[in-house]
């Protein structure tokens, strides 16, 4: 072949390549397309999917319309709260005492001082009250009063479904600065010693003095299901009763039921003097609120809470309302200087406004989304924050490319058939493949219409780490959708993108 012809063939040969790839992406679109193809007649689907390493868009479907994300909205909020805070801080609840301290005794009061830690549980108290105990307090003569005004605004965010009710659901707890449990409480339940004897009920860990329970709960024979209605009911002064009824079989095991407070600041007051009870410390005197540390008061002991890289796995993994909005308001207590960051985090004050107004300060100039979006909610609970696929999947890949907290962002989400929101699915012969290769955050409301969503990465191993978000929402007026169906069909969309990108 002459010099000539090679110089004659190379264009040709460069045209055919050229043209064999496009003509390859084609079928690639085409194969995607049809895997996405949802009944558009009852769904609003929205899809953005991204390559992480230079932010390629491998598939896009109405990526720009905006939608109610659900929970997809904690992703927004830790990512924010990790620019802000840093995945190392941590929220110190101080205690003090007034008085002497003497021989095991505290003469004058306990001072509780919050700093918005989300997650004190009762195995934490219960180092604490150990730990009270190890330094040789006994006794606390005078009161315990709580440093009650870091927060401002109402304790339930009027936004959610429920709005202004008061709900006793476990997911719908009250916001304080100072709150166990996250503000809920834990009812006990197993069978009697024979069937059609009353069921065994306790508060767990243990019982609290403005709480009571009614017991109505009867026991039937083994072999049925259990069906247990636990209703709370408030009384005035801040006293609630539990009423329980129903059956639960006599070979039925330990069955935990939780409701949230109705009086957040009484039922926190009265779950620590419980604690304390239960080291052998007396208390005598009443919960109160004060806007103040007394000046002459003296340090005695701190709870630290975990680094907020582990607050946000707690907020995502199980998809945690309450710390959610906790966060939102911490967010708020603070004044917010141009960049975003906190120069007085110990100014008092936090609303939900003011929280909401740093996270969008966050997206506007950090993550840097200037197209439209609506977000008055934190947690999600509520269906009108507006996101579109496009911008979640901008926050995914902003996060991914700041290493300092990717990794702690990254290891908060649930991961596909092993854990939180994520455990129980991906369990199909299908979609086992995906098992372990994807991580992300899920979405779901019911009410007024349907929303199901999943964003969050993928490994690929053609494309290594995918960003990807896939939001539906039922039509307004239209026969809903069914939330499994949805969720069964965003695994087989993830499928078709594992095999066909």
């Amino acid at each position: 072949m002459t010099r000539a012809s090679l110089v004659f063939l190379l264009p040709l040969l460069i045209f055919s390549r050229f043209s064999q790839t496009q003509a390859q992406a084609a079928v690639k679109t085409s194969k995607l397309a049809k895997t996405f193809q949802i009944n558009s007649r009852r769904v609003n689907q929205g899809v953005h999917v991204v390559r992480a390493s230079d932010g390629q868009v491998l598939f896009s479907q109405n990526s720009q319309q905006l939608f109610s994300p659900a929970s997809l909205s904690k992703l927004v909020t830790s990512a924010a709260l990790l620019h802000y805070f840093g995945a190392n801080h941590r929220f110190h609840t101080n205690f003090y005492f007034t008085g002497s301290f003497q021989k095991g005794i505290i003469t004058g009061d306990l001072i509780i001082e919050p700093d918005g830690d989300p997650t004190l549980i009762s195995e934490t108290l219960w180092q604490f009250s150990r730990d009270l105990k190890h330094i040789g307090l006994k006794s606390i003569k005078g009161n315990i009063l709580v440093k009650e005004n870091l927060f401002s605004g109402d304790i339930r965010d009027e936004l959610r479904l429920e709005g202004l009710q008061s709900s006793n659901h476990a997911y719908d707890a009250p916001i304080t600065a100072f709150g166990i449990n996250f503000n809920t409480i834990a009812i006990a339940i197993s069978p009697g010693s024979a069937a059609g004897s009353i069921a065994r009920a306790n508060l767990d860990p243990f019982p609290i003095a403005n709480i009571s329970i009614e017991n109505k709960l009867r026991t039937s024979k083994a072999g049925r299901k259990p069906y247990i209605r636990a209703t709370r009911v408030s009384l005035p002064q801040g006293k609630a009763k539990i009423v329980l009824s129903g059956r639960i079989p006599l070979d039925s095991s330990l069955i935990k039921i939780y409701r949230s407070v109705n009086d957040p600041f009484i039922t926190s007051g009265e779950i620590i003097k419980s604690f304390l009870h239960d080291a052998n410390i007396s208390t005598k005197g009443k919960i109160q609120k004060i806007s103040a540390v007394p000046g002459d008061s003296m340090k005695l002991i701190t709870i630290e809470s975990e680094p907020m890289s582990a607050i946000i796995k707690k907020l995502n993994i199980h998809s945690n309302n309450f710390i959610a909005d906790v966060m939102i308001k911490r967010l708020g207590v603070a004044n917010y200087s141009q960049d975003g960051h906190l120069p007085n985090p110990e100014k008092a004050g936090g609303t939900y406004k003011q929280g909401m107004n740093a996270i969008n300060q966050f997206l506007k100039t950090q993550v840097g989304i200037r197209s439209k979006y609506h977000l008055e909610n934190g947690s999600g609970l509520t269906i009108q924050n507006r996101l579109s696929a496009q911008q979640i999947t901008q926050i995914l890949l902003y996060m991914s490319k700041h290493w300092e907290v990717f990794p702690d962002f990254l290891a908060s989400l649930p991961t596909a058939g092993e854990t939180g929101t994520l455990e129980k699915r991906f369990k199909s012969l299908r979609t086992s493949p995906l098992r372990g290769q994807i991580r992300a955050k899920t979405g779901t409301l019911s009410d007024p219409y349907t929303v199901s969503s999943l964003a969050g990465f993928i490994h690929h191993k053609n494309h290594g780490l995918i960003a990807f978000s896939i939001i539906h929402n039922g039509k307004p007026g239209k026969k809903q959708p069914r939330i499994l169906d949805l969720q069964e069909k965003q695994e087989l969309d993830l499928l078709g993108l594992a095999r066909y990108l």
